[in-house]
């Protein structure tokens, strides 16, 4: 079972933390791009899209803690059952 397969939890650990370094770019790359379109948008529709971006980067920086110690509480249990299994 994967719950109990102590490199598989250790597993989602690793992607929990390597999808939210991930998210937390995309977001920045989106934002990057945003600045460079803003120019060219003729009227004020680019406001309430970047209203929309900050709020989602805001959102992801606030889960951040969330997300660290949910990777952490799995690392840890991928601890105790590798050494219950030894």
């Amino acid at each position: 079972m994967k719950h109990t397969d102590y490199n598989q939890v250790r597993q989602l650990a690793v992607n929990i933390m390597t999808d939210d370094k991930k998210m937390i770019q995309l977001i920045g790359d989106l934002d990057a791009e945003l600045k460079k379109l803003e120019g060219s948008f003729i009227d004020d529709g680019i406001e309430s899209v970047e209203a929309y971006v900050k709020g989602l980067e805001a959102k992801l920086l606030n889960a951040q803690e969330a997300f660290m110690i949910i990777a952490n509480e799995l690392k840890a249990y991928a601890d105790m059952l590798e050494r219950g299994k030894g």
